[in-house]
């Protein structure tokens, strides 16, 4: 190995002291005092350090639309990678909804309390019954389809068509996605209509008859058409919340009224895939009553105006989750002096992958708000037969009231499980004993479709028809705002 002298030595301590002593020449203005240059470091002819800038990255949109990413804190320890993210974790306060409002699009015939189910495969909504509860009141067993694209009415066939299903009002209008049939429960005398046959043979001259509807169906015989195990044999309910996952392919009937054993009650069924081969598609669960959270305390199953009673509309799955509303009329209005008093909804979700029963089942936040008038507004001020939606879009669970505006349409925020009244372009005018169901294949944010009730008199509109609402959410922060 060779020896080491006391010259190399010497002249690698030089070497070093020599580049130190270059470092501060080199900072003192040959190269950018800020470290943030984007591009090249070279040496120009003059012996001089010179950066060579990068090619410029493309333009950015606006800066109304562009969101830089970046990590952002919304609180102690916790960080997000998205503006939506960081208002999640900071709190709703800077979020808007926001609504385009469309009372009145199309007319349609006299219009009472009814259902209406989207159709993907077709684009439109169908309707079917309209029945007032006038002695004299309408009957219609038509079958129209609204278009929400043209505002425009089809029908499929007209009133008292041969094979028409009889008129009725008291009923829950379910649309199965999975087997494209519509599936009508009410009593203990069904319906089931395979909505492909009956819109490939729309008003086919000269009979104009209502193709696709079966007859009408005892328990034993619907659970044999709608092919669900466990049907219960004495299953009599109407205006219960109705609602299917439309990729779970898990069916949902809460709560509504019957004038038997059942009751007046808080039951909740499940029709879940059947997991036995060779058997029917679907089974029947029941997953339990829920009186002892939801009915006013001593009004168990006995009490006419229980939380949901006749709440055909209250309830939308969102997510994994099925939503309600649920009234209390012991505490659902409080005097808060003068004119002011304060109304309380309650709100629930049930967890459809959860463990069956009461332990899926959370309270949410509530729905508040205050209204100002000059006598006391009903228990159930709003609450008379709404119409709640589920935006998959907007992420959003929608409630239109039945009360008049503007106290009549709020929003539902999952991510902070919050409430706010939505922004509207234009007052949203009463609607009653109304239709209303949701479709995310309208624009970017979907649509929602109104089928004229009653209005909050009790008396039908004098135009009655469709409406429309789209909804928005507005995100503002310092510098920065996105629309989705």
């Amino acid at each position: 190995m060779p020896r080491k002298t006391p010259y190399s030595n010497a002249s690698f301590l030089i070497l070093v002291i020599l580049l130190a002593g270059s470092v501060p020449a080199l900072a003192q203005g040959s190269l950018p005092q800020a470290p943030d240059y984007r591009g090249e470091i070279r040496r120009g002819a003059d012996g001089k350090l010179m950066v060579i800038p990068a090619p410029e990255p493309p333009a950015q949109k606006p800066s109304g639309d562009w969101v830089p990413k970046a990590t952002m804190v919304a609180g102690p320890g916790e960080k997000a990678g998205t503006l939506t993210e960081a208002a999640r974790l900071a709190g709703d306060d800077t979020i808007t909804i926001r609504a385009t409002v469309r009372n009145h699009v199309v007319s349609d015939i006299g219009q009472g309390w009814s259902s209406t189910n989207y159709i993907p495969s077709l684009g439109k909504f169908l309707a079917i019954f309209v029945n007032h509860y006038s002695p004299s009141g309408y009957q219609d067993n038509s079958l129209r389809a609204f278009d929400p694209a043209t505002n425009t009415i089809q029908y499929i066939h007209p009133k008292n068509a041969p094979g028409a299903p009889q008129d009725r009002d008291n009923h829950n209008m379910l649309y199965n996605p999975f087997t494209k049939k519509i599936w009508i429960v009410s009593g203990d005398n069904h319906l089931v209509l395979d909505v492909a046959s009956a819109w490939a043979n729309r008003n086919v001259a000269p009979g104009y008859g209502a193709v696709g509807w079966s007859a009408s169906l005892n328990n034993a015989a619907f659970g044999t058409a709608a092919d669900i195990k466990n049907w219960p044999s004495d299953f009599m309910k109407w205006n219960s919340m109705v609602a299917w996952h439309d990729s779970l392919d898990i069916g949902v009937i809460f709560s509504g009224v019957s004038y038997t054993g059942m009751g007046v009650s808080n039951d909740l069924y499940l029709i879940k895939r059947n997991p036995t081969p060779n058997e029917q598609r679907y089974v029947f669960i029941n997953a339990g009553n829920f009186d002892s959270v939801l009915a006013p305390p001593g009004y168990a199953r006995n009490y006419i105006y229980t939380s949901t009673f006749n709440g055909r509309h209250n309830g939308r799955i969102l997510g994994n989750y099925f939503y309600f509303l649920s009234v209390d009329p012991l505490t659902s209005r409080t005097s808060l002096g003068g004119q002011n008093y304060s109304l309380k909804y309650d709100f629930y979700r049930y967890d459809l992958l959860g463990a069956v029963g009461m332990s899926s089942l959370v309270k949410m936040a509530p729905l508040t708000f205050t209204v100002t008038q000059s006598s006391p507004p009903a228990k159930d001020y709003g609450m008379d037969f709404p119409c709640v939606t589920a935006d998959k879009k907007v992420n959003v669970i929608l409630v239109r009231l039945a009360a008049g505006p503007p106290a009549n349409l709020f929003a539902y925020l999952p991510e902070s499980n919050t409430w706010q009244q939505v922004q509207a372009d234009v007052p949203v005018r009463h609607l009653r004993l109304g239709a209303c169901d949701y479709s995310p294949d309208y624009g970017t944010t979907g649509i929602h479709a109104y089928q004229d009730g009653k209005d909050s008199t009790g008396n039908s509109p004098s135009n009655p028809g469709w409406g429309t609402i789209v909804l928005t959410r507005d995100f503002t922060g310092t510098g920065v705002k996105e629309r989705r």
